[in-house]
């Protein structure tokens, strides 16, 4: 996957946190849980993008 791809990845995952993060607070009981948990789960998939985005810059330096 190109590294442009996986940066727009990463962009896209940003703004679907920021909105999760900004509904939780305009939503009450299960319903809040439930984005505060999808709020968490993006976080993480942010963290292994970001990891694939280190890796492959390392790899490239190597490389060169």
């Amino acid at each position: 996957m190109p590294t442009q791809s996986v940066g727009t990845i990463g962009q896209d995952l940003a703004s679907v946190q920021a909105l999760a993060g900004q509904l939780a607070f305009d939503v009450d009981g299960s319903l809040r849980d439930a984005v505060l948990g999808i709020h968490r789960m993006v976080e993480g998939i942010q963290l292994m993008v970001d990891r694939v985005l280190d890796l492959h810059e390392v790899s490239a330096a190597t490389a060169n």
